[in-house]
Protein backbone atom coordinates (compact mmCIF):
# COMPACT_ATOMS: atom_id res chain seq x y z
CA UNK A 1 0.00 0.00 0.00
CA UNK A 2 1.40 3.23 -1.17
CA UNK A 3 2.42 6.52 1.16
CA UNK A 4 0.45 9.12 1.07
CA UNK A 5 2.81 12.84 0.64
CA UNK A 6 2.05 16.19 0.62
CA UNK A 7 3.30 19.35 1.66
CA UNK A 8 2.87 22.68 3.05
CA UNK A 9 4.60 26.28 2.93
CA UNK A 10 4.40 29.43 4.77
CA UNK A 11 7.13 32.06 4.71
CA UNK A 12 7.62 32.89 8.76
CA UNK A 13 10.07 35.39 10.46
CA UNK A 14 12.62 33.99 12.99
CA UNK A 15 15.13 35.71 14.67
CA UNK A 16 14.51 39.06 12.41
CA UNK A 17 15.04 37.26 8.98
CA UNK A 18 12.55 35.57 6.82
CA UNK A 19 12.45 31.71 6.15
CA UNK A 20 10.29 29.79 3.51
CA UNK A 21 8.90 26.92 5.97
CA UNK A 22 8.34 23.55 3.85
CA UNK A 23 6.78 21.25 6.02
CA UNK A 24 7.05 17.53 4.16
CA UNK A 25 3.74 15.19 5.88
CA UNK A 26 4.01 11.55 4.86
CA UNK A 27 0.93 9.26 6.17
CA UNK A 28 2.12 6.20 7.29
CA UNK A 29 -0.61 2.40 6.95
CA UNK A 30 -1.04 3.00 10.28
CA UNK A 31 -2.82 6.26 10.40
CA UNK A 32 0.29 7.85 11.66
CA UNK A 33 1.58 10.60 10.16
CA UNK A 34 5.32 12.16 10.47
CA UNK A 35 6.82 15.65 9.33
CA UNK A 36 9.67 17.07 8.20
CA UNK A 37 10.34 20.72 8.17
CA UNK A 38 12.87 22.14 5.48
CA UNK A 39 13.61 25.95 6.06
CA UNK A 40 15.05 27.92 3.61
CA UNK A 41 16.20 31.76 4.16
CA UNK A 42 14.29 34.43 1.94
CA UNK A 43 16.63 37.40 0.68
CA UNK A 44 15.11 40.50 0.52
CA UNK A 45 13.84 43.77 1.62
CA UNK A 46 10.77 43.02 4.73
CA UNK A 47 8.29 44.88 2.98
CA UNK A 48 8.63 43.04 -0.47
CA UNK A 49 8.93 39.48 0.95
CA UNK A 50 5.79 39.75 3.13
CA UNK A 51 4.27 39.69 -0.57
CA UNK A 52 6.51 36.92 -2.05
CA UNK A 53 4.21 34.24 -3.57
CA UNK A 54 4.08 31.17 -1.89
CA UNK A 55 6.26 29.35 -4.47
CA UNK A 56 9.27 32.17 -4.32
CA UNK A 57 10.46 34.43 -7.38
CA UNK A 58 13.50 34.75 -9.02
CA UNK A 59 16.24 36.46 -7.81
CA UNK A 60 16.69 38.94 -10.48
CA UNK A 61 13.25 40.16 -9.78
CA UNK A 62 14.09 40.28 -6.24
CA UNK A 63 16.86 42.67 -6.90
CA UNK A 64 15.13 44.95 -9.17
CA UNK A 65 12.78 45.54 -6.58
CA UNK A 66 15.29 46.23 -3.86
CA UNK A 67 16.81 48.38 -6.21
CA UNK A 68 13.53 50.37 -6.63
CA UNK A 69 12.59 50.82 -3.65
CA UNK A 70 15.60 51.67 -2.66
CA UNK A 71 15.76 55.08 -4.28
CA UNK A 72 15.26 58.71 -3.19
CA UNK A 73 12.99 61.42 -4.86
CA UNK A 74 16.00 63.72 -6.29
CA UNK A 75 14.37 67.39 -5.44
CA UNK A 76 15.83 70.30 -6.08
CA UNK A 77 15.10 74.10 -6.25
CA UNK A 78 13.53 76.93 -3.94
CA UNK A 79 10.08 76.43 -2.55
CA UNK A 80 7.41 79.41 -3.40
CA UNK A 81 7.05 81.95 -0.91
CA UNK A 82 3.28 81.43 0.20
CA UNK A 83 4.04 77.62 1.04
CA UNK A 84 6.92 79.63 3.75
CA UNK A 85 4.42 81.81 4.72
CA UNK A 86 1.83 79.08 5.61
CA UNK A 87 4.52 77.51 7.62
CA UNK A 88 5.38 80.74 9.42
CA UNK A 89 1.53 81.40 10.38
CA UNK A 90 1.79 77.99 11.88
CA UNK A 91 -0.32 76.05 8.86
CA UNK A 92 2.24 73.26 8.45
CA UNK A 93 -0.49 70.81 7.32
CA UNK A 94 -1.39 73.37 4.63
CA UNK A 95 1.85 73.88 3.49
CA UNK A 96 2.93 70.18 3.51
CA UNK A 97 0.13 70.00 1.07
CA UNK A 98 0.63 72.39 -1.27
CA UNK A 99 4.51 71.22 -1.66
CA UNK A 100 3.38 67.64 -2.42
CA UNK A 101 0.41 68.77 -5.22
CA UNK A 102 3.22 71.13 -6.35
CA UNK A 103 5.68 68.09 -6.80
CA UNK A 104 3.79 64.80 -7.32
CA UNK A 105 3.68 65.08 -10.99
CA UNK A 106 7.21 65.90 -11.78
CA UNK A 107 7.80 63.18 -8.83
CA UNK A 108 5.72 60.45 -10.82
CA UNK A 109 7.37 61.18 -13.94
CA UNK A 110 10.66 60.28 -11.54
CA UNK A 111 9.47 57.04 -10.58
CA UNK A 112 8.13 56.05 -13.81
CA UNK A 113 11.17 56.77 -15.46
CA UNK A 114 13.48 54.39 -13.28
CA UNK A 115 11.15 51.77 -13.24
CA UNK A 116 11.30 51.54 -16.96
CA UNK A 117 15.42 52.26 -16.62
CA UNK A 118 15.21 49.26 -13.69
CA UNK A 119 12.92 47.07 -16.20
CA UNK A 120 15.58 46.78 -18.90
CA UNK A 121 18.51 46.40 -16.88
CA UNK A 122 16.92 42.65 -15.01
CA UNK A 123 14.27 41.96 -17.57
CA UNK A 124 16.18 39.43 -19.13
CA UNK A 125 17.63 37.99 -15.69
CA UNK A 126 14.38 37.85 -14.49
CA UNK A 127 13.12 35.69 -17.50
CA UNK A 128 10.55 38.35 -18.33
CA UNK A 129 9.97 41.23 -21.02
CA UNK A 130 10.28 44.64 -20.21
CA UNK A 131 6.78 45.91 -20.15
CA UNK A 132 5.93 42.76 -17.42
CA UNK A 133 8.81 43.71 -15.42
CA UNK A 134 7.78 46.93 -15.43
CA UNK A 135 4.18 46.97 -14.80
CA UNK A 136 5.51 44.40 -11.85
CA UNK A 137 7.32 46.54 -10.42
CA UNK A 138 5.12 49.13 -10.38
CA UNK A 139 2.92 47.55 -8.45
CA UNK A 140 4.82 46.76 -5.69
CA UNK A 141 6.51 50.17 -5.39
CA UNK A 142 6.74 51.02 -1.81
CA UNK A 143 7.87 54.72 -2.36
CA UNK A 144 10.65 56.98 -2.29
CA UNK A 145 12.65 56.35 0.48
CA UNK A 146 13.84 59.47 1.80
CA UNK A 147 11.28 61.83 3.46
CA UNK A 148 11.69 64.71 0.11
CA UNK A 149 9.44 67.30 1.71
CA UNK A 150 11.33 67.27 5.10
CA UNK A 151 14.82 67.69 3.17
CA UNK A 152 12.84 70.74 0.83
CA UNK A 153 11.79 72.73 4.05
CA UNK A 154 15.52 71.58 5.85
CA UNK A 155 17.27 73.23 2.67
CA UNK A 156 15.13 76.17 2.26
CA UNK A 157 17.13 79.20 3.23
CA UNK A 158 14.97 81.93 4.78
CA UNK A 159 15.68 85.60 5.83
CA UNK A 160 13.76 85.53 8.49
CA UNK A 161 12.48 89.30 10.44
CA UNK A 162 11.16 88.41 13.62
CA UNK A 163 9.23 91.75 14.60
CA UNK A 164 8.87 92.54 18.13
CA UNK A 165 5.70 94.19 19.75
CA UNK A 166 7.28 97.50 19.92
CA UNK A 167 5.98 99.90 17.57
CA UNK A 168 8.16 103.21 16.83
CA UNK A 169 6.07 106.39 16.03
CA UNK A 170 8.82 108.52 15.36
CA UNK A 171 10.55 110.02 12.79
CA UNK A 172 14.19 111.00 12.86
CA UNK A 173 13.99 114.30 11.57
CA UNK A 174 11.84 116.22 14.09
CA UNK A 175 12.83 112.91 16.56
CA UNK A 176 14.56 116.39 19.43
CA UNK A 177 10.83 118.08 19.16
CA UNK A 178 8.49 115.07 19.72
CA UNK A 179 10.83 114.29 22.82
CA UNK A 180 10.25 117.15 23.95
CA UNK A 181 6.73 117.31 23.48
CA UNK A 182 6.23 113.57 24.79
CA UNK A 183 8.77 113.04 27.77
CA UNK A 184 10.50 109.97 27.93
CA UNK A 185 7.29 108.35 29.03
CA UNK A 186 6.04 108.05 25.06
CA UNK A 187 9.50 105.93 24.85
CA UNK A 188 10.25 104.30 27.71
CA UNK A 189 8.70 100.94 26.50
CA UNK A 190 11.52 100.99 24.18
CA UNK A 191 14.24 102.05 26.40
CA UNK A 192 13.24 99.25 29.01
CA UNK A 193 13.44 96.30 26.87
CA UNK A 194 16.77 97.71 25.77
CA UNK A 195 17.67 98.39 29.27
CA UNK A 196 18.53 102.01 28.67
CA UNK A 197 17.93 104.56 31.12
CA UNK A 198 16.47 107.67 30.55
CA UNK A 199 19.10 110.18 31.38
CA UNK A 200 20.76 108.95 28.57
CA UNK A 201 18.45 109.75 25.69
CA UNK A 202 17.99 113.76 27.42
CA UNK A 203 22.08 113.86 27.50
CA UNK A 204 22.72 112.50 24.00
CA UNK A 205 20.05 115.01 22.56
CA UNK A 206 20.90 117.55 24.61
CA UNK A 207 17.27 117.94 26.41
CA UNK A 208 16.94 121.37 28.36
CA UNK A 209 14.63 119.60 30.80
CA UNK A 210 17.12 116.54 31.86
CA UNK A 211 15.82 117.00 35.36
CA UNK A 212 12.66 115.13 34.11
CA UNK A 213 14.15 112.12 32.25
CA UNK A 214 15.15 109.42 35.38
CA UNK A 215 18.52 107.80 35.95
CA UNK A 216 17.63 104.31 36.61
CA UNK A 217 20.50 102.31 37.40
CA UNK A 218 18.91 99.20 37.39
CA UNK A 219 18.82 98.91 33.98
CA UNK A 220 21.69 97.19 31.94
CA UNK A 221 21.99 97.91 28.41
CA UNK A 222 21.48 95.49 25.79
CA UNK A 223 22.95 97.00 22.58
CA UNK A 224 24.77 100.31 22.28
CA UNK A 225 22.67 103.18 23.64
CA UNK A 226 24.44 105.75 21.19
CA UNK A 227 23.72 102.89 17.84
CA UNK A 228 20.09 102.95 19.23
CA UNK A 229 19.93 106.40 19.32
CA UNK A 230 21.90 106.35 15.95
CA UNK A 231 18.76 104.30 14.38
CA UNK A 232 16.54 106.81 15.59
CA UNK A 233 18.23 109.40 14.11
CA UNK A 234 17.97 107.64 10.97
CA UNK A 235 14.44 106.37 11.00
CA UNK A 236 12.37 108.16 8.21
CA UNK A 237 8.75 106.31 9.07
CA UNK A 238 7.58 105.31 12.11
CA UNK A 239 8.23 101.40 12.02
CA UNK A 240 9.07 98.06 14.20
CA UNK A 241 11.62 97.14 15.50
CA UNK A 242 12.66 93.74 14.03
CA UNK A 243 15.59 91.11 14.44
CA UNK A 244 17.08 90.18 11.58
CA UNK A 245 17.57 86.21 11.34
CA UNK A 246 18.48 83.99 8.71
CA UNK A 247 18.04 80.47 9.34
CA UNK A 248 16.29 77.38 7.54
CA UNK A 249 12.63 76.79 7.01
CA UNK A 250 12.46 74.02 9.23
CA UNK A 251 14.42 75.83 12.26
CA UNK A 252 11.51 79.09 11.42
CA UNK A 253 8.57 76.88 11.22
CA UNK A 254 9.70 75.42 14.77
CA UNK A 255 10.12 79.21 16.66
CA UNK A 256 6.53 79.65 15.53
CA UNK A 257 4.95 76.66 16.98
CA UNK A 258 7.25 77.57 19.76
CA UNK A 259 6.29 80.55 20.84
CA UNK A 260 2.46 79.76 20.71
CA UNK A 261 3.31 77.42 23.36
CA UNK A 262 4.34 80.18 25.73
CA UNK A 263 8.06 79.61 24.79
CA UNK A 264 10.60 82.10 25.33
CA UNK A 265 13.31 82.96 23.36
CA UNK A 266 17.48 83.61 23.91
CA UNK A 267 18.96 86.24 21.35
CA UNK A 268 22.06 86.03 21.51
CA UNK A 269 25.05 88.37 21.22
CA UNK A 270 25.49 90.04 18.08
CA UNK A 271 22.32 89.66 16.77
CA UNK A 272 21.30 92.32 14.31
CA UNK A 273 18.20 94.75 14.71
CA UNK A 274 16.63 97.62 12.89
CA UNK A 275 13.55 100.09 12.93
CA UNK A 276 11.54 98.90 9.72
CA UNK A 277 8.40 100.23 8.34
CA UNK A 278 7.05 97.59 5.80
CA UNK A 279 4.29 99.63 4.19
CA UNK A 280 6.17 102.33 2.87
CA UNK A 281 9.69 100.47 3.07
CA UNK A 282 11.75 102.46 5.23
CA UNK A 283 14.79 101.13 7.41
CA UNK A 284 16.73 102.43 9.96
CA UNK A 285 20.48 101.77 10.06
CA UNK A 286 21.37 98.13 11.90
CA UNK A 287 22.54 98.23 15.52
CA UNK A 288 23.35 94.67 16.85
CA UNK A 289 23.19 93.22 20.89
CA UNK A 290 25.87 93.31 23.15
CA UNK A 291 24.67 90.27 25.13
CA UNK A 292 22.20 87.67 25.51
CA UNK A 293 18.88 88.16 25.75
CA UNK A 294 15.72 86.36 26.71
CA UNK A 295 12.51 87.73 25.54
CA UNK A 296 9.34 86.58 26.74
CA UNK A 297 6.84 89.46 26.56
CA UNK A 298 7.64 91.72 23.11
CA UNK A 299 7.96 88.86 20.45
CA UNK A 300 4.82 89.64 18.18
CA UNK A 301 5.37 87.84 14.72
CA UNK A 302 7.39 86.10 11.69
CA UNK A 303 8.07 87.66 8.74
CA UNK A 304 8.93 86.37 5.31
CA UNK A 305 11.36 89.07 4.86
CA UNK A 306 12.87 87.72 1.32
CA UNK A 307 9.77 87.80 -0.31
CA UNK A 308 8.30 91.78 0.62
CA UNK A 309 8.62 93.96 -1.68
CA UNK A 310 9.18 96.78 0.87
CA UNK A 311 11.04 94.30 3.26
CA UNK A 312 14.55 95.05 5.20
CA UNK A 313 16.64 93.38 2.37
CA UNK A 314 15.02 94.54 -0.62
CA UNK A 315 15.44 98.22 0.67
CA UNK A 316 18.70 98.06 2.63
CA UNK A 317 20.75 95.22 0.32
CA UNK A 318 21.94 94.21 3.57
CA UNK A 319 24.80 91.16 3.18
CA UNK A 320 23.87 87.61 3.93
CA UNK A 321 26.19 87.98 6.75
CA UNK A 322 24.16 90.50 8.31
CA UNK A 323 21.93 88.16 8.27
CA UNK A 324 23.73 85.19 9.48
CA UNK A 325 24.85 87.14 12.56
CA UNK A 326 21.79 87.05 14.85
CA UNK A 327 21.35 83.84 16.67
CA UNK A 328 18.08 82.37 18.34
CA UNK A 329 17.75 80.01 20.76
CA UNK A 330 14.83 78.54 22.39
CA UNK A 331 14.29 76.57 25.79
CA UNK A 332 12.04 73.51 25.77
CA UNK A 333 9.15 74.55 28.28
CA UNK A 334 6.39 76.58 28.87
CA UNK A 335 4.95 78.21 31.51
CA UNK A 336 1.59 78.45 34.07
CA UNK A 337 0.16 82.38 34.41
CA UNK A 338 1.44 81.37 37.83
CA UNK A 339 5.03 80.53 36.47
CA UNK A 340 4.83 76.75 37.37
CA UNK A 341 7.56 74.71 34.98
CA UNK A 342 5.63 72.53 32.85
CA UNK A 343 6.92 70.27 29.51
CA UNK A 344 7.14 71.75 26.45
CA UNK A 345 5.68 68.68 23.80
CA UNK A 346 6.49 69.04 20.18
CA UNK A 347 6.60 65.36 18.78
CA UNK A 348 6.87 63.52 22.11
CA UNK A 349 6.64 64.55 25.72
CA UNK A 350 9.86 66.25 26.68
CA UNK A 351 10.93 66.50 30.38
CA UNK A 352 10.45 69.78 32.29
CA UNK A 353 13.56 71.73 31.52
CA UNK A 354 14.40 69.70 28.95
CA UNK A 355 16.69 72.19 25.96
CA UNK A 356 15.78 72.21 22.17
CA UNK A 357 18.65 73.32 20.58
CA UNK A 358 18.07 75.55 17.63
CA UNK A 359 21.00 77.37 15.98
CA UNK A 360 23.67 77.50 19.15
CA UNK A 361 24.26 76.60 23.15
CA UNK A 362 20.99 75.76 24.65
CA UNK A 363 20.43 78.60 27.65
CA UNK A 364 17.83 78.04 29.73
CA UNK A 365 16.20 81.63 30.64
CA UNK A 366 15.98 82.73 34.29
CA UNK A 367 13.47 85.81 35.71
CA UNK A 368 10.80 86.94 33.97
CA UNK A 369 12.60 87.72 30.90
CA UNK A 370 11.45 91.10 28.20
Amino acid sequence: MPFNSWTTEMPQYISGKLYMITELHTGLPTGKVVSKIIKKELIGSEGENERMRSEGENEALHEALAELNALEADVHGGLPDDVIDLYLDGKGDEAWEEIYEAMIDSLDDQRDYCIRQIAADYADAAGMDEDELADELADRWEGWSNDWIGELVREQSVMIAVVLDLEWEYQGWHLVRDLKDDGYEGIDHVLEFFGISPHLVAEYYGLEDRESWPELPDREPIVKPNDLFSSWNNTTNSGEYAIMWGTDLETAASIVEYIDGGGSITLKKGSNIVIHDYFNGASSTLFSTTKDVTITKYLSRLINDGARKYGIQSCCGFTSGSWGESEIVMEERVRHAAGEAIPYQRGGTQGVGAPRQLGGTAIFSEGDGR
